[in-house]
């Protein structure tokens, strides 16, 4: 009898000790799981490029570098010097005040308009032949200058912003996505916890979107996602250096507080827009001035701005000592893309 027990016990030690054994690994596979989960979701995003991290990759571009590229110190001052030329260039064609400044006629057979509620945005007329494209980055709740490029000049169309819902179709020419392009450290709206659950953001780049669905030209490009215009000349020298040469116009808002260009990446970047859109035959139109949020303002700009005469901090006006300039409105045009894609009115 006494046997009989001993084994007993024995067996339920065995037992019990394999059971634990079986907790422990189940408990221990699903802490790998939730890694690895976490790993995707932060994968989704953007990662920041150390300055002094190891190369990630390698320009395409026959004469611009990646920051990540740039190991030597005097290289990125030299950078940063050749880009400012750029930056002050297209100061030169800004006020200095909140207001509008038109550099040059749209050379098309048409005028300067805006489509949409707001008219945040301009563009040159006439409208393209058929068939047209555009690709909105950045909609939030104004989608009345897509559902205008649909109606009034008959073109199909993206629209992409991670920040809000809308149906798939806003018209039956344009389809909405819940997508978000590139940025180099996160933007305003990924801030906004209350509002965004950005764990679950998909990003993705200009290039990228287009190559997905399959389009061979953009009529109109709209970038209005408050970041991703840093991130969009990095995007083209990763992936197509010769983008630019398949777009008409681009209106293009810039945000440079320190909230958006605090580092010299960001500003590597930012002025690399203006480099990269000079050197492929594109024109500034229209540039406008209306300044940020006055919570996006309070951070102030890096000085080398004020050294290049870019409009940025507060304004002059003594009406709104508190509002700043450091939000822009451009519009870009390539006249002979352009007129390649125009009707002929005469």
């Amino acid at each position: 009898m006494l046997r009989t027990l001993r084994k007993e016990k024995r067996r339920f030690s065995l037992f019990r000790s394999l059971w634990i054994l079986f907790v422990v690994l189940g408990f221990l596979f699903c802490l790998y799981r939730m890694s690895q989960i976490f790993k995707w979701n932060y994968s989704l995003n953007e990662p920041t490029i150390m300055e002094d991290g190891p190369t990630q990759r390698k320009s395409k571009h026959p004469k611009w570098k990646l920051w990540e590229e740039m190991k030597d110190e005097d290289e990125r001052n030299k950078a940063i010097e050749d880009i400012g030329v750029y930056i002050a260039n297209i100061a030169k064609n800004m006020t200095d005040v909140v207001g509008i400044k038109y550099s040059h006629k749209c050379g098309t057979n048409g005028g300067i308009t805006t489509l949409g509620l707001e008219g945040a945005h301009f563009l040159c007329e006439p409208k393209p032949i058929q068939p047209c494209f555009f690709l909105s980055a950045g909609i939030r709740d104004d989608t009345t200058m897509d559902i205008a490029l649909a109606d009034q000049w008959g073109c199909r169309g993206i629209s992409v912003d991670p920040s809000i819902d809308h149906n798939s179709h806003l018209h039956p020419l344009v389809t909405f996505h819940n997508i978000a392009l590139n940025t180099i450290n996160g933007n305003v709206d990924m801030l906004d916890a209350d509002r965004n659950d950005i764990n679950h953001w998909l990003y993705a780049s200009v290039p990228s979107l287009t190559n997905t669905f399959g389009v061979d030209y953009i009529d109109v490009l709209k970038l209005d996602c408050e970041g991703c215009e840093m991130a969009f000349p990095r995007d083209l020298l990763r992936e197509d250096p010769y983008f630019l040469k398949r777009v008409s116009q681009i209106t293009l808002e810039t945000h440079i507080s320190r909230i958006w260009v605090d580092t010299r990446e960001q500003l590597y970047y930012l002025g690399l827009n203006f480099a990269l859109l000079e050197e492929a035959g594109f024109k500034l139109i229209v540039a406008n001035v209306f300044g940020c949020m006055k919570k996006h303002e309070k951070p102030g700009c890096r000085p080398e701005f004020k050294e290049w005469g870019y409009p940025c901090g507060k304004r002059k006006n003594p009406m709104f000592p508190k509002l700043g300039l450091s939000c822009q409105d451009f519009l870009f045009i390539h006249e002979d893309q352009m007129k390649q894609r125009m009707m002929t009115t005469e």
